[in-house]
């Protein structure tokens, strides 16, 4: 299977300075049944709200929360990039 989850420069500039981009991994985040394929196929966690204010606080506090998030989006930002980016980028173009 292809790696889909490696976070190359062009990736990685994408996700600060391209708001097409930006704007679809903002939507894609919003799709709960893909995030949780993604995590399923992945093995990976998206980071779960905590059910007490204190455990919240301590995550923040000691940086896991940051750490969760981190890894997450090291694997998901990659994979959004060349599965639904990419591809809807080159339906654009063969449209023009």
């Amino acid at each position: 299977m292809t790696d889909y989850t490696t976070m190359t420069p062009q990736i990685s500039f994408d996700a600060i300075h391209n708001e097409a981009f930006k704007h679809v991994l903002v939507e894609t985040l919003k799709e709960q049944e893909l995030v949780d394929q993604f995590c399923r196929l992945y093995k990976c966690e998206k980071p779960k709200p905590r059910s007490h204010p204190l455990e919240e606080m301590v995550d923040q506090i000691t940086g896991f929360r940051q750490h969760q998030w981190n890894e997450f989006f090291k694997q998901f930002i990659p994979f959004v990039h060349r599965v639904v980016y990419m591809p809807l980028l080159c339906q654009l173009d063969n449209q023009g």
